[in-house]
């Protein structure tokens, strides 16, 4: 999971999600973010990781989740108020974390290249122009690390409500690059900026 590597890698992240409405010029901002720690249950050594959600319009929610040391198994998960452990923890667990994974987009230095080729041909295919794909740097927390920016334009997608896309991928890990910057305009004037403001090793 795209997610794990980074809490392996991590002890804290912060996400920032902006959503601008382009008919009321509204904007909302969402942060999701994690902290990693090293505890104990039932006697034994555990990862503990502490998932943050916040909107500034207010609304909060808090997840826990306990894992083997080796990251391979959800051992606890407490959400609302409720605590569950054992198979529960790991079927509800997996798909919280699932859906998590979404979020972040991870791909190997060897694999790049295919993964870049593969998208531009299906991009053109699907009615995309892939405007941009250059080297570029990417500062977090004050930290750089290398990458890519790319810019994508819908000329003829109609299936699509996108109407372009631009984005930094960057090797926050070595060997692995990780979606660090997105923009997304949509042909209703909507915008949306997914972006990590935080990154703490």
């Amino acid at each position: 999971m795209s997610f794990i590597g980074l809490v392996k890698h991590f002890k804290h992240a912060k996400i920032e999600i902006e959503i601008h409405n382009g008919t009321t010029g509204q904007t909302t901002t969402n942060w999701l973010s994690y902290t990693r720690s090293e505890t104990s249950l039932n006697g034994e050594p555990t990862i503990h990781i502490e998932l943050t959600y916040n909107s500034s319009e207010g609304s909060g929610q808090i997840m826990e989740v306990w894992l083997s040391t080796d990251y391979s198994k959800i051992l606890q998960i407490k959400v609302g108020g409720q605590t569950l452990p054992g198979q529960m923890a790991e079927a509800y667990g997996s798909q919280m974390l699932n859906a998590i994974d979404t979020a972040f987009f991870a791909t190997t230095s060897s694999s790049l290249q295919f993964k870049v080729a593969e998208g531009t041909a299906q991009a053109t295919m699907h009615g995309w122009v892939v405007e941009a794909f250059n080297p570029t740097q990417v500062t977090i927390s004050g930290h750089t690390y290398s990458g890519y920016y790319y810019k994508v334009t819908n000329v003829n997608d109609a299936e699509s409500n996108t109407a372009w896309a631009e984005g930094k991928i960057a090797e926050i890990i070595s060997g692995q690059y990780y979606h660090v910057y997105m923009k997304a305009g949509m042909k209703n004037g909507d915008t949306f900026v997914i972006q990590f403001a935080e990154l703490e090793a």
